[in-house]
């Protein structure tokens, strides 16, 4: 994922491992819209990702921004794909896309 495409996390103020990426208008039309991420280390995952991002930005824009991450209920988000996936049904988001296990 380029980091030009990412609007903006939005972490999950009911879990300690949920968070979603959600991306820009600017992304190729076969990324979705929104990622649902889930991991262990999210902390340090997101810290990580923040930093990779302004970095990449102040070398782009020479400079400094700030990492567009809020903190939200994510089942207040009302769209079914993204109720499915909270509660475990499985549904795919829209599109059809399913979610890959990490393996890296």
């Amino acid at each position: 994922i380029n980091y030009q495409w990412l609007e903006k996390i939005v972490v999950d103020t009911d879990s300690r491992t949920r968070a979603m990426i959600v991306l820009s208008g600017h992304r190729p039309e076969e990324l979705p819209a929104r990622l649902l991420i889930s991991s262990e280390s999210r902390f340090n995952l997101l810290e990580r990702l923040a930093v990779c991002f302004v970095t990449e930005a102040m070398i782009r824009t020479a400079q400094v921004v700030k990492f567009p991450q809020e903190h939200l209920r994510l089942d207040s988000v009302r769209e079914p794909w993204l109720l499915a996936a909270l509660s475990g049904a499985g549904a795919p988001p829209p599109g059809g896309r399913e979610g890959l296990p990490f393996r890296g």
